[in-house]
């Protein structure tokens, strides 16, 4: 019995060859850790300068994952405390599930990479935060033939086809890769996580790029 991390790139089995895709490394221990060149805030977060000489940002479309805690006030304090310490110079935070917001407060303004580290971390510890993936996801423009599927990644208890190209789909981290859709024409298939590695309900929206 065999896992399929990547089951449904079936639906591409005629357009995809069968050279097996493995560029994705090993999930750094935090989220923090990743090296990239981060160049742009994606449009979905706000920033700006306080009077007092701070900057608040702000992140709609936030999850609830761990709106439960709330609950418990002290289990809910240890989860602001965590998110508190992967700000760098956070002064304060706040998490409003109702609205779906979370708002932060820094000392100093951060620097594009140190936001992403920040807001990766932040995802990766309880769900609550979109990952910096799929902020930036957010930003590409659906096409006129836009249409919304759910699909599953489920168990396969034969052996897999051997003409299919198999990627891994890392925990906590987005993934792409080019994909035929026919003839030459090529797109992008990506996978950006929704909710936290360690959840049991881990979810991924997978998006497919083309002209």
């Amino acid at each position: 019995m065999k896992i399929g991390l990547a089951l449904l790139v079936l639906f591409f089995t005629a357009a995809v060859s069968g050279q097996k895709i493995d560029q994705i490394p090993e999930p750094p221990e935090t989220a923090g850790a990743r090296q990239r060149d981060v160049t742009s805030i994606p449009s979905s977060i706000t920033h700006e300068r306080t009077d007092g000489d701070q900057y608040r940002y702000s992140i709609p479309g936030i999850y609830n994952t761990s709106e439960k805690h709330m609950e418990d006030a002290e289990k809910f304090k240890s989860f602001e405390a965590m998110y508190r310490a992967s700000i760098p110079t956070c002064e304060a935070f706040n998490i409003d599930y109702k609205s779906r917001r979370c708002t932060f407060t820094t000392s100093r303004e951060l620097a594009p990479v140190e936001l992403a580290n920040a807001i990766d971390q932040m995802a990766w510890l309880a769900g609550d935060i979109p990952y910096w993936g799929e902020l930036e996801a957010r930003d590409i423009p659906r096409s006129d033939e836009f249409d919304e599927e759910k699909y599953l990644v489920t168990v396969v208890d034969d052996d897999f086809p051997s003409n299919l190209a198999w990627f891994r789909v890392p925990q906590a981290l987005e993934v792409s890769t080019l994909i035929g859709l026919g003839g030459f024409q090529l797109g992008k298939l990506m996978f950006t996580p929704t909710t936290a590695h360690c959840m049991a309900h881990s979810r991924y929206a997978m998006r497919i790029l083309d002209a």
